[in-house]
């Protein structure tokens, strides 16, 4: 029994699992924002946005806003694909299995495509 002199100290120390869930999801973070130009926005710095697309500038020059826009689709893609990975969890629970099944292949699906038209819509601009 403990008296009322002793006092507990908190533990702060993260479990083994916890380290390696935080390194797989700096991993993550990390691979999206060089995948998606943030190496590309610290050294060049670009502008916020392009209010008016010029054509004597190359289609491989983007601005911030089209990079926040592209980072949030791949993690849409990438939620998806780990809502995929869930349902084979949960063999045992056919419903929940299958909703996390369709969510994920929506969100692919809708990633996929809203990636496509926004490089189609700024591509035409230098064609």
């Amino acid at each position: 029994m403990m008296s009322s002199q002793t006092k507990r100290v908190p533990n702060f120390n993260f479990p083994y699992e916890s380290r390696l869930q935080f390194l797989r999801i700096f991993l993550v973070f990390s691979t999206i924002f060089v995948l998606t130009g943030g190496l590309y926005i610290i050294l060049k710095q670009p502008p916020l946005f392009h209010p008016i697309p010029i054509r004597d500038q190359p289609v491989e020059i983007y601005s911030i806003s089209e990079s926040f826009f592209s980072a949030i689709l791949v993690l849409i893609g990438f939620g998806g694909f780990l809502s995929i990975y869930r349902a084979s969890r949960y063999a045992y629970d056919s419903r929940k299995s299958w909703t996390l099944l369709i969510v994920g292949i929506l969100a692919i699906l809708l990633a996929t495509y809203s990636l496509q038209v926004f490089f189609d819509y700024k591509a035409s601009f230098w064609n």
